[in-house]
């Protein structure tokens, strides 16, 4: 009997190490799973992913203004055949307006390529161009108003004397160098854009301009 209770004990073990054996080759596979899943996890997040610079979605933006205050002098006679003009038939009017002139860049334009190994960063972008003359309404002064029961200036005349006077500003606002300014400020922008990105914060900017078409 004592040989049956040894017998019976060893089956007992065998049994014992046979679940222990799967449980071991069970906690195997799961862990084999986990690290599979931990490895793919990985790679994944390590993938590239592509770092704008800040201005893609700009469009036009407006890199300088330019305050002028133009004067214009009307006048409207009478004339005898285009021979001389009719004493006492003159009317005048001297008046001024302050003028906004805007200039900017459209950044829509912008096209650039990262150069990693030199750390720089070339812009193409176009030259700076006048978007907008507007006349400030409230800043009217009168200089001279004379009127003559026998000529008036009418609203199409003045409103034809303002838009010349918006043209004047445009050309004294390009005389006084302001796409040069308002180009220069683009690219300062630019610039801080792009090495505002930690990536590309120790980049060089470098800028070329389009061909005008």
């Amino acid at each position: 009997s004592r040989k049956g209770t040894i017998m019976k004990n060893k089956g007992i073990m065998d049994k014992i190490i046979t679940i222990v054996k799967w449980v071991a080759i069970i906690i195997i596979a799961i862990a084999a799973v986990q690290i599979t899943v931990n490895l793919g996890t990985k790679y994944i997040s390590s993938s590239p992913k592509t770092t704008k610079l800040g201005f893609e979605n700009v469009g036009q933006l407006v890199t300088q203004t330019a305050y002028l205050t133009v004067v214009k002098d009307n006048k409207k006679n009478i004339d005898f055949f285009n021979l001389f003009k009719i004493p006492f038939t003159e009317t005048r009017k001297i008046f001024s307006y302050d003028i906004e002139v805007d200039a900017g860049v459209d950044f829509s334009k912008i096209t650039y390529d990262v150069e990693k190994e030199q750390k720089n960063v070339k812009i193409k972008l176009p030259h700076a161009k006048i978007y907008k003359a507007k006349i400030n309404t409230d800043s009217f002064r009168s200089y001279l108003d004379s009127d003559s029961i026998f000529t008036k200036i009418n609203m199409s005349e003045h409103n034809e004397s303002l838009k010349k006077m918006e043209e004047q500003a445009v050309k004294d606002a390009e005389a006084n160098n302001m796409l040069k300014f308002a180009d220069e400020n683009a690219k300062r922008i630019i610039k801080g854009l792009v090495n505002s990105s930690d990536e590309y914060k120790e980049y060089n900017v470098l800028f070329e301009y389009l061909e005008e078409k």
